[in-house]
């Protein structure tokens, strides 16, 4: 595991992890860059919301702190980094998951001390890069269909009161997609997921 050229959002300057060619953060940092006065704030969000964090998104890892000493620490991928940027309540936050997610496409600007190295885009091999932005467009949907679905929700409230559905995942877009591709229908797929078709039409709207 290596470290890969530094990130910076704003004054918090990210000590890039090199994991299977993909960039994952320490929590500590990203911390500071939400604005947490505590390190430990970040491991706080992501016990509260354990479930909704996958493998790829986040593990602990033993890296050197300083010399030979080494410490535990969790390790975010960018799409939990995004998530993290998602929970919190910080004046940084919405800043901070806008700039994920140019990291994601290559467009955030690396440091000063690293003007002379290859820019963002070129940071990761050209399939790592492309799984990027398989993601980053998977986060863009997944935000605009929960826009899309307060809006269904706020006009079906007005007429009657229904109880507060679940906020959708990516992977339950993920499960949609896949089901889809398998000749799966909308109505189907709803049993499935324990969703309204409205939801599903709403998921699948955008697919191509």
């Amino acid at each position: 595991m290596t470290a890969l050229q530094p990130l910076v959002f704003d004054d918090t300057v990210f000590t890039v992890v090199d994991r299977d060619g993909q960039p994952w953060l320490r929590g500590p940092e990203i911390a500071t860059a939400l604005g947490y006065e505590r390190a430990d704030a970040i491991a706080r969000i992501h016990k509260r919301n354990a479930d909704e964090f996958t493998q790829e998104m986040t593990d602990t890892v033993n890296l050197t702190v300083s010399g030979n000493l080494q410490s535990s620490t969790r390790i975010f991928s960018l799409r939990g980094a995004y998530l993290l940027g998602m929970f919190a309540s910080t004046p940084p936050a919405k800043r901070f998951r806008r700039w994920v997610l140019d990291v994601l496409e290559g467009k955030a600007q690396p440091t000063r001390a690293a003007q002379a190295a290859p820019q963002q885009g070129d940071l990761f091999g050209a399939s790592a890069q492309q799984q990027l932005f398989d993601e980053v467009a998977l986060l863009r949907q997944l935000c605009a269909t929960q826009a899309r679905l307060v809006q269904l929700q706020e006009e079906q409230l007005r007429g009657r009161k229904r109880a507060k559905p679940q906020p959708l995942t990516v992977d339950e877009i993920k499960l949609a997609r896949s089901l889809k591709a398998q000749g799966v229908s909308q109505a189907g797929i709803a049993r499935h997921m324990g969703r309204s078709q409205a939801t599903i039409s709403l998921i699948l709207r955008d697919l191509h």
